[in-house]
């Protein structure tokens, strides 16, 4: 596919699945927007991407607050004058090695805020810009939601 010129937004982008779909993208020609909690990481990794040839930007987003979202989004837009595809691929699992009635009610809520209410609040924002440009959305999510997993 030729992404030249495309702006593509990806969640979750600076390490795993995100940061390999991120370095496809560019690869092949988009301008891809880095968005990760960790503000100083995902301009790292925008930084590394644009040495190799289309620009790329780096965005700190919590992902789990609407309004990081809207202004994520409205960064993009500001700066680059589209949005033609999004890949909201940002996600968080529980605290590691603990079964489920270890889990803490806090933990719990941070877990479906990232990895479940993120992408509600990506969708809200991203789907007016896809109106007016086409294009694509891509969803990710952990197989935990199809797969028991002992203890979980």
């Amino acid at each position: 596919m030729n992404f030249q010129n495309k702006v593509a937004v990806i969640t979750g982008s600076t390490a795993g699945i995100g940061e390999a779909v991120a370095e496809q993208l560019h690869k092949h020609g988009a301008k891809v927007v880095i968005v990760s909690r960790s503000s100083e990481e995902a301009k790292q990794k925008a930084k590394q991407l644009s040495s190799q040839g289309q620009p790329a930007m780096g965005i700190g987003c919590d992902v789990s607050q609407p309004e990081q979202v809207r202004q994520m989004i409205d960064d993009v837009i500001n700066y680059f004058g589209r949005l033609d595809y999004a890949v909201n691929n940002a996600g968080i699992t529980g605290e590691h090695g603990k079964k489920i009635t270890e889990q803490t009610v806090e933990n719990w809520d941070k877990v479906i805020a990232t990895s479940l209410s993120s992408v509600f609040y990506c969708l809200k924002y991203e789907i007016p810009q896809m109106m007016k440009m086409g294009g694509a959305i891509v969803n990710l999510s952990a197989v935990n939601g199809l797969v028991g997993i002992p203890g979980l």
